[in-house]
Protein backbone atom coordinates (compact mmCIF):
# COMPACT_ATOMS: atom_id res chain seq x y z
CA UNK A 1 0.00 0.00 0.00
CA UNK A 2 1.84 3.40 -1.05
CA UNK A 3 1.91 6.78 1.53
CA UNK A 4 -1.35 8.07 -0.35
CA UNK A 5 -3.35 5.19 -0.35
CA UNK A 6 -2.39 5.13 3.68
CA UNK A 7 -3.00 8.52 3.82
CA UNK A 8 -6.97 8.83 2.60
CA UNK A 9 -7.83 5.71 4.60
CA UNK A 10 -6.33 7.01 7.67
CA UNK A 11 -8.65 10.77 6.55
CA UNK A 12 -11.74 7.74 6.16
CA UNK A 13 -10.84 6.38 9.73
CA UNK A 14 -10.85 9.75 11.13
CA UNK A 15 -14.12 10.59 9.57
CA UNK A 16 -15.63 7.72 10.57
CA UNK A 17 -14.57 8.19 14.01
CA UNK A 18 -15.86 11.93 14.04
CA UNK A 19 -19.80 10.96 12.61
CA UNK A 20 -19.60 8.44 15.54
CA UNK A 21 -18.55 10.61 17.92
CA UNK A 22 -20.89 13.07 16.60
CA UNK A 23 -24.13 10.44 16.55
CA UNK A 24 -23.17 9.62 20.14
CA UNK A 25 -23.48 13.36 21.27
CA UNK A 26 -26.26 14.21 19.26
CA UNK A 27 -28.92 13.11 21.34
CA UNK A 28 -30.81 11.03 19.45
CA UNK A 29 -31.02 7.12 20.48
CA UNK A 30 -28.98 5.18 18.46
CA UNK A 31 -29.77 3.03 15.45
CA UNK A 32 -30.47 -0.77 15.69
CA UNK A 33 -27.49 -2.73 14.52
CA UNK A 34 -27.70 -4.24 11.46
CA UNK A 35 -27.28 -8.06 11.24
CA UNK A 36 -23.75 -9.68 10.43
CA UNK A 37 -24.70 -10.37 7.30
CA UNK A 38 -25.64 -7.57 6.09
CA UNK A 39 -22.44 -5.82 7.61
CA UNK A 40 -20.38 -8.02 5.82
CA UNK A 41 -22.47 -7.68 2.43
CA UNK A 42 -21.94 -3.88 2.92
CA UNK A 43 -18.67 -3.79 3.63
CA UNK A 44 -17.81 -6.18 0.69
CA UNK A 45 -19.65 -3.71 -2.06
CA UNK A 46 -17.69 -0.83 -0.98
CA UNK A 47 -15.38 -0.29 -4.03
CA UNK A 48 -11.68 1.76 -3.35
CA UNK A 49 -13.03 4.27 -5.38
CA UNK A 50 -16.16 4.80 -3.51
CA UNK A 51 -13.96 5.09 -0.32
CA UNK A 52 -11.21 7.26 -1.77
CA UNK A 53 -13.97 9.80 -2.95
CA UNK A 54 -15.47 9.81 0.82
CA UNK A 55 -12.22 10.25 2.32
CA UNK A 56 -11.95 13.33 0.07
CA UNK A 57 -15.01 14.36 0.71
CA UNK A 58 -14.62 14.80 3.97
CA UNK A 59 -10.91 16.32 3.92
CA UNK A 60 -12.88 18.96 1.86
CA UNK A 61 -15.38 19.96 4.19
CA UNK A 62 -12.94 19.90 7.31
CA UNK A 63 -10.54 21.86 5.42
CA UNK A 64 -13.65 24.66 4.40
CA UNK A 65 -14.43 25.29 7.66
CA UNK A 66 -13.39 28.44 9.50
CA UNK A 67 -13.32 29.72 13.32
CA UNK A 68 -16.62 32.39 13.69
CA UNK A 69 -15.03 36.02 14.45
CA UNK A 70 -17.12 37.29 17.28
CA UNK A 71 -17.43 41.01 17.50
CA UNK A 72 -17.22 42.61 21.20
CA UNK A 73 -20.80 43.97 22.04
CA UNK A 74 -18.82 46.87 22.82
CA UNK A 75 -18.48 47.73 19.03
CA UNK A 76 -21.88 48.42 19.08
CA UNK A 77 -21.88 50.69 21.29
CA UNK A 78 -19.67 52.82 20.01
CA UNK A 79 -21.54 56.01 18.58
CA UNK A 80 -20.22 57.66 15.28
CA UNK A 81 -20.57 61.47 13.86
CA UNK A 82 -18.68 62.81 10.76
CA UNK A 83 -18.37 66.80 9.50
CA UNK A 84 -17.15 68.39 6.50
CA UNK A 85 -15.89 71.67 5.24
CA UNK A 86 -15.72 72.37 1.60
CA UNK A 87 -15.02 75.68 0.10
CA UNK A 88 -14.65 77.48 -3.22
CA UNK A 89 -13.37 80.90 -3.30
CA UNK A 90 -12.19 83.76 -5.98
CA UNK A 91 -9.98 86.31 -4.63
CA UNK A 92 -10.31 89.89 -5.90
CA UNK A 93 -7.07 91.14 -4.45
CA UNK A 94 -5.03 93.34 -6.06
CA UNK A 95 -2.57 91.48 -8.01
CA UNK A 96 -4.39 87.36 -7.56
CA UNK A 97 -4.61 87.12 -11.08
CA UNK A 98 -8.38 85.86 -10.63
CA UNK A 99 -7.00 83.39 -8.29
CA UNK A 100 -9.53 80.78 -7.26
CA UNK A 101 -9.83 77.05 -5.82
CA UNK A 102 -11.75 74.54 -4.82
CA UNK A 103 -10.88 72.87 -1.22
CA UNK A 104 -11.65 70.44 1.46
CA UNK A 105 -10.65 72.82 4.21
CA UNK A 106 -11.37 70.09 7.03
CA UNK A 107 -13.04 66.49 7.40
CA UNK A 108 -14.00 65.00 11.09
CA UNK A 109 -14.91 61.50 12.34
CA UNK A 110 -15.77 61.02 16.01
CA UNK A 111 -16.38 58.48 18.01
CA UNK A 112 -18.38 58.33 21.57
CA UNK A 113 -17.65 55.23 23.78
CA UNK A 114 -19.51 55.00 27.11
CA UNK A 115 -18.48 51.85 28.57
CA UNK A 116 -20.13 52.40 31.76
CA UNK A 117 -22.89 55.56 33.46
CA UNK A 118 -20.64 58.85 33.50
CA UNK A 119 -17.30 57.46 32.02
CA UNK A 120 -17.32 58.63 28.03
CA UNK A 121 -14.00 57.68 25.72
CA UNK A 122 -13.65 60.32 23.04
CA UNK A 123 -12.01 60.51 19.79
CA UNK A 124 -11.92 63.01 17.11
CA UNK A 125 -10.25 62.68 13.86
CA UNK A 126 -9.42 64.93 11.67
CA UNK A 127 -7.91 65.38 7.71
CA UNK A 128 -7.27 68.44 6.18
CA UNK A 129 -4.78 69.91 3.52
CA UNK A 130 -1.34 69.97 4.59
CA UNK A 131 -0.18 72.69 1.99
CA UNK A 132 0.40 76.17 4.41
CA UNK A 133 -2.54 78.69 4.73
CA UNK A 134 -2.79 82.34 5.53
CA UNK A 135 -5.16 83.75 7.55
CA UNK A 136 -8.23 83.57 5.26
CA UNK A 137 -7.67 79.87 4.90
CA UNK A 138 -6.16 80.13 1.19
CA UNK A 139 -3.45 78.13 0.78
CA UNK A 140 -0.27 80.24 0.04
CA UNK A 141 1.91 76.99 -1.53
CA UNK A 142 2.05 74.15 -2.60
CA UNK A 143 5.04 72.36 -0.17
CA UNK A 144 2.04 69.62 0.68
CA UNK A 145 1.37 68.70 -2.73
CA UNK A 146 -1.96 68.72 -2.31
CA UNK A 147 -2.17 66.14 0.25
CA UNK A 148 -4.17 65.26 2.65
CA UNK A 149 -3.21 64.68 6.10
CA UNK A 150 -5.26 62.76 9.05
CA UNK A 151 -4.41 63.28 12.72
CA UNK A 152 -5.92 63.02 16.05
CA UNK A 153 -7.79 66.70 17.19
CA UNK A 154 -9.20 64.67 20.31
CA UNK A 155 -8.43 62.09 22.79
CA UNK A 156 -10.00 62.33 25.99
CA UNK A 157 -11.60 60.00 29.17
CA UNK A 158 -14.33 61.53 30.77
CA UNK A 159 -15.83 61.23 34.01
CA UNK A 160 -19.06 63.04 34.96
CA UNK A 161 -21.05 63.87 38.30
CA UNK A 162 -17.27 63.33 39.43
CA UNK A 163 -17.84 64.69 43.05
CA UNK A 164 -21.25 66.81 42.34
CA UNK A 165 -24.10 66.09 40.06
CA UNK A 166 -22.85 68.42 36.47
CA UNK A 167 -19.24 68.58 37.57
CA UNK A 168 -16.74 66.37 35.23
CA UNK A 169 -12.74 65.70 34.70
CA UNK A 170 -11.68 65.00 31.16
CA UNK A 171 -8.02 64.00 30.65
CA UNK A 172 -6.26 63.50 27.34
CA UNK A 173 -6.17 65.78 24.06
CA UNK A 174 -9.16 68.21 25.23
CA UNK A 175 -11.09 71.41 24.05
CA UNK A 176 -9.48 74.34 25.21
CA UNK A 177 -12.30 76.34 27.35
CA UNK A 178 -12.27 79.55 24.51
CA UNK A 179 -11.87 78.86 20.63
CA UNK A 180 -14.87 76.39 21.09
CA UNK A 181 -17.07 77.77 22.50
CA UNK A 182 -17.09 80.88 20.55
CA UNK A 183 -17.48 78.82 17.68
CA UNK A 184 -20.67 77.85 19.04
CA UNK A 185 -21.69 81.34 19.08
CA UNK A 186 -20.48 82.28 15.88
CA UNK A 187 -21.97 79.43 14.54
CA UNK A 188 -20.10 79.42 11.20
CA UNK A 189 -16.61 77.69 11.58
CA UNK A 190 -16.93 76.19 8.11
CA UNK A 191 -16.55 80.15 6.94
CA UNK A 192 -14.05 81.37 9.13
CA UNK A 193 -12.24 80.89 12.22
CA UNK A 194 -13.01 83.27 15.51
CA UNK A 195 -11.10 86.12 15.93
CA UNK A 196 -8.82 84.65 18.27
CA UNK A 197 -8.17 81.64 16.34
CA UNK A 198 -7.88 82.96 13.20
CA UNK A 199 -5.28 86.10 13.85
CA UNK A 200 -3.08 83.51 15.83
CA UNK A 201 -3.94 84.10 19.35
CA UNK A 202 -5.79 80.75 20.40
CA UNK A 203 -6.06 77.52 19.21
CA UNK A 204 -9.00 74.69 20.08
CA UNK A 205 -7.35 72.08 21.71
CA UNK A 206 -4.35 70.62 23.60
CA UNK A 207 -3.40 67.74 25.79
CA UNK A 208 -3.87 68.10 29.23
CA UNK A 209 -6.21 68.25 32.44
CA UNK A 210 -9.53 70.00 32.78
CA UNK A 211 -12.50 70.41 34.88
CA UNK A 212 -16.00 71.67 33.74
CA UNK A 213 -19.18 72.67 36.17
CA UNK A 214 -22.48 73.36 34.80
CA UNK A 215 -24.70 75.45 37.09
CA UNK A 216 -27.94 74.61 38.12
CA UNK A 217 -31.08 75.91 36.30
CA UNK A 218 -29.08 76.13 33.08
CA UNK A 219 -27.50 79.16 34.97
CA UNK A 220 -24.04 79.16 32.99
CA UNK A 221 -21.12 77.07 33.42
CA UNK A 222 -17.18 77.07 34.11
CA UNK A 223 -14.49 75.47 32.90
CA UNK A 224 -10.64 75.44 33.40
CA UNK A 225 -7.43 73.50 32.00
CA UNK A 226 -4.34 73.25 32.34
CA UNK A 227 -2.44 72.24 29.35
CA UNK A 228 1.14 71.90 27.44
CA UNK A 229 0.92 75.90 25.93
CA UNK A 230 1.93 74.99 22.74
CA UNK A 231 -1.70 73.91 21.09
CA UNK A 232 -2.37 70.36 19.74
CA UNK A 233 -0.63 71.38 16.23
CA UNK A 234 3.03 71.61 18.39
CA UNK A 235 5.12 69.57 20.84
CA UNK A 236 5.94 70.41 24.30
CA UNK A 237 8.88 72.51 23.90
CA UNK A 238 9.36 73.01 28.26
CA UNK A 239 8.52 72.99 31.96
CA UNK A 240 5.93 75.51 31.86
CA UNK A 241 2.38 74.73 31.29
CA UNK A 242 -0.69 77.28 30.39
CA UNK A 243 -4.20 77.91 32.96
CA UNK A 244 -7.24 78.79 31.14
CA UNK A 245 -10.37 79.31 32.78
CA UNK A 246 -14.07 80.43 31.08
CA UNK A 247 -16.88 81.65 32.86
CA UNK A 248 -20.19 82.11 31.36
CA UNK A 249 -24.00 83.20 33.01
CA UNK A 250 -27.16 83.38 31.70
CA UNK A 251 -28.52 84.78 34.72
CA UNK A 252 -32.22 85.59 33.29
CA UNK A 253 -32.67 81.24 32.25
CA UNK A 254 -35.41 81.64 34.80
CA UNK A 255 -37.43 83.97 33.05
CA UNK A 256 -38.18 81.26 29.66
CA UNK A 257 -35.82 80.47 27.08
CA UNK A 258 -36.40 83.38 24.71
CA UNK A 259 -34.72 85.77 27.71
CA UNK A 260 -32.73 82.93 28.64
CA UNK A 261 -30.43 83.30 25.37
CA UNK A 262 -28.55 86.60 27.19
CA UNK A 263 -25.35 85.79 28.32
CA UNK A 264 -21.97 87.48 29.78
CA UNK A 265 -18.63 85.38 29.19
CA UNK A 266 -14.97 85.99 30.94
CA UNK A 267 -12.16 84.32 30.26
CA UNK A 268 -8.33 84.50 31.46
CA UNK A 269 -5.56 82.63 30.39
CA UNK A 270 -2.06 82.97 31.43
CA UNK A 271 1.55 80.99 30.44
CA UNK A 272 4.77 81.95 29.98
CA UNK A 273 7.53 80.69 26.85
CA UNK A 274 10.92 79.54 28.09
CA UNK A 275 13.61 81.48 28.75
CA UNK A 276 11.73 84.36 29.68
CA UNK A 277 11.35 85.85 33.26
CA UNK A 278 7.86 87.42 32.90
CA UNK A 279 4.16 85.82 32.54
CA UNK A 280 4.83 86.17 28.78
CA UNK A 281 1.46 85.17 27.33
CA UNK A 282 -1.26 86.11 28.57
CA UNK A 283 -5.13 86.10 27.21
CA UNK A 284 -8.27 88.53 28.76
CA UNK A 285 -11.74 88.44 27.05
CA UNK A 286 -15.11 89.93 27.82
CA UNK A 287 -18.44 88.79 25.80
CA UNK A 288 -21.87 90.12 25.98
CA UNK A 289 -24.49 88.69 23.32
CA UNK A 290 -28.01 86.92 23.21
CA UNK A 291 -28.01 83.90 21.59
CA UNK A 292 -31.48 81.89 19.79
CA UNK A 293 -30.19 78.93 17.67
CA UNK A 294 -33.32 79.38 16.09
CA UNK A 295 -33.72 83.22 15.59
CA UNK A 296 -30.97 85.86 16.25
CA UNK A 297 -27.65 85.89 17.50
CA UNK A 298 -25.68 89.38 18.48
CA UNK A 299 -22.91 89.89 20.14
CA UNK A 300 -19.85 91.63 21.09
CA UNK A 301 -16.43 90.59 22.61
CA UNK A 302 -12.98 92.33 23.65
CA UNK A 303 -9.64 91.08 24.41
CA UNK A 304 -6.36 91.71 25.91
CA UNK A 305 -2.97 90.06 24.90
CA UNK A 306 0.75 89.81 26.25
CA UNK A 307 2.98 88.05 24.14
CA UNK A 308 6.50 88.18 23.37
CA UNK A 309 6.61 89.84 19.75
CA UNK A 310 8.90 87.02 18.12
CA UNK A 311 5.82 84.57 19.07
CA UNK A 312 3.18 86.81 16.90
CA UNK A 313 5.19 87.59 13.90
CA UNK A 314 4.04 85.12 11.83
CA UNK A 315 0.42 86.40 11.76
CA UNK A 316 1.89 89.96 12.47
CA UNK A 317 4.88 90.64 10.80
CA UNK A 318 4.98 94.19 12.62
CA UNK A 319 5.73 92.84 15.41
CA UNK A 320 9.67 91.60 13.93
CA UNK A 321 10.72 95.29 14.02
CA UNK A 322 10.72 94.76 18.08
CA UNK A 323 12.02 91.46 18.60
CA UNK A 324 12.34 90.00 22.01
CA UNK A 325 10.22 92.17 24.11
CA UNK A 326 6.78 91.86 25.05
CA UNK A 327 3.67 93.65 22.93
CA UNK A 328 0.15 94.04 24.40
CA UNK A 329 -2.50 93.90 22.20
CA UNK A 330 -5.95 94.63 21.75
CA UNK A 331 -9.01 93.26 19.53
CA UNK A 332 -12.68 93.97 19.41
CA UNK A 333 -15.12 91.47 17.66
CA UNK A 334 -19.25 92.04 16.29
CA UNK A 335 -21.38 89.64 14.89
CA UNK A 336 -25.12 89.18 14.05
CA UNK A 337 -27.11 86.25 12.33
CA UNK A 338 -30.60 86.34 11.54
CA UNK A 339 -32.80 83.68 10.52
CA UNK A 340 -35.73 84.84 8.57
CA UNK A 341 -38.38 82.42 10.30
CA UNK A 342 -39.72 85.40 11.96
CA UNK A 343 -41.59 86.03 8.63
CA UNK A 344 -44.17 83.10 9.17
CA UNK A 345 -43.00 81.39 5.92
CA UNK A 346 -41.81 78.03 6.00
CA UNK A 347 -39.40 78.33 2.65
CA UNK A 348 -37.39 81.66 4.08
CA UNK A 349 -36.87 79.50 7.59
CA UNK A 350 -34.11 78.02 5.74
CA UNK A 351 -32.35 80.88 5.48
CA UNK A 352 -30.10 83.11 7.02
CA UNK A 353 -28.22 86.39 6.88
CA UNK A 354 -24.55 86.81 8.38
CA UNK A 355 -22.11 89.33 9.11
CA UNK A 356 -18.70 89.80 11.29
CA UNK A 357 -16.49 92.79 11.87
CA UNK A 358 -13.07 91.90 13.59
CA UNK A 359 -10.41 94.25 14.89
CA UNK A 360 -6.71 93.56 15.71
CA UNK A 361 -3.93 95.50 16.85
CA UNK A 362 -1.59 93.20 17.91
CA UNK A 363 1.00 96.24 19.69
CA UNK A 364 -0.42 99.43 20.81
CA UNK A 365 2.97 100.87 20.66
CA UNK A 366 3.42 100.40 16.97
CA UNK A 367 1.24 102.86 14.93
CA UNK A 368 -0.99 102.01 12.05
CA UNK A 369 -0.68 98.21 12.19
CA UNK A 370 -3.82 97.20 12.97
CA UNK A 371 -6.00 94.83 10.91
CA UNK A 372 -9.57 94.67 10.16
CA UNK A 373 -11.46 92.19 9.24
CA UNK A 374 -15.51 92.40 7.57
CA UNK A 375 -18.06 89.45 6.15
CA UNK A 376 -21.42 89.85 5.28
CA UNK A 377 -23.23 85.99 3.80
CA UNK A 378 -26.39 84.25 2.95
CA UNK A 379 -26.63 81.19 4.10
CA UNK A 380 -29.12 78.43 3.14
CA UNK A 381 -30.14 75.33 4.85
CA UNK A 382 -31.00 72.80 1.97
CA UNK A 383 -31.30 69.42 4.46
CA UNK A 384 -31.51 68.35 7.38
CA UNK A 385 -27.48 67.32 7.06
CA UNK A 386 -26.15 70.68 4.93
CA UNK A 387 -25.96 74.16 4.51
CA UNK A 388 -24.04 76.49 2.60
CA UNK A 389 -23.04 80.28 2.72
CA UNK A 390 -22.32 82.63 0.17
CA UNK A 391 -20.18 85.60 1.59
CA UNK A 392 -17.88 88.69 0.70
CA UNK A 393 -15.22 90.09 2.99
CA UNK A 394 -12.73 92.13 2.91
CA UNK A 395 -9.45 92.22 5.28
CA UNK A 396 -7.79 95.53 5.29
CA UNK A 397 -4.13 96.01 6.71
CA UNK A 398 -3.03 99.36 7.85
CA UNK A 399 0.18 100.58 6.56
CA UNK A 400 2.92 99.49 8.95
CA UNK A 401 0.93 95.81 9.53
CA UNK A 402 3.03 93.93 6.64
CA UNK A 403 0.32 92.90 4.89
CA UNK A 404 -1.65 93.54 1.50
CA UNK A 405 -5.42 94.02 1.23
CA UNK A 406 -7.28 91.16 0.92
CA UNK A 407 -10.89 90.71 -0.45
CA UNK A 408 -12.94 87.46 -1.68
CA UNK A 409 -16.11 85.77 -2.70
CA UNK A 410 -16.49 82.87 -0.44
CA UNK A 411 -19.38 79.87 -1.00
CA UNK A 412 -18.61 76.78 1.53
CA UNK A 413 -20.95 74.04 2.46
CA UNK A 414 -20.76 72.15 5.92
CA UNK A 415 -21.96 68.73 5.73
CA UNK A 416 -23.03 66.78 8.67
CA UNK A 417 -23.50 63.13 9.08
Amino acid sequence: MNVISSTRLLFLSLALIGVGAATSFSGEAPAEPADDAASEESATSETPETSESSAETQASDAVEEKPEVKIPDWVFDVKIYGKAYIRYSYDLSRGADDYNEFDLDRIYLRFDWTPEKDVKIHYTMEGGEVRDHDVSGTAVSNNGGGRFDVTSKHFFIEKKNLLLENFSLKFGQIDLPWVPYEETVWGYRVYSKVLADRWGYMTSTDLGLGLNYKFPEKLGELQAVVVNGEGWKKNETGKHKDFHARLTLTPLSSLGEVAGGFFLTAFYSSGQYENVDFDSKKRAVGYIGFRDKESLTIAASYMATVDLSDKMKSPHPSLASNPGVKSEGRGIGALIRLNFGFTGVDVLSNFEIVSRLDTVDPDTDIDDNSVWFGMWGVDYRFSEFAHGILGYEVVDYERNAGKSDEDRIVFAVEVSF
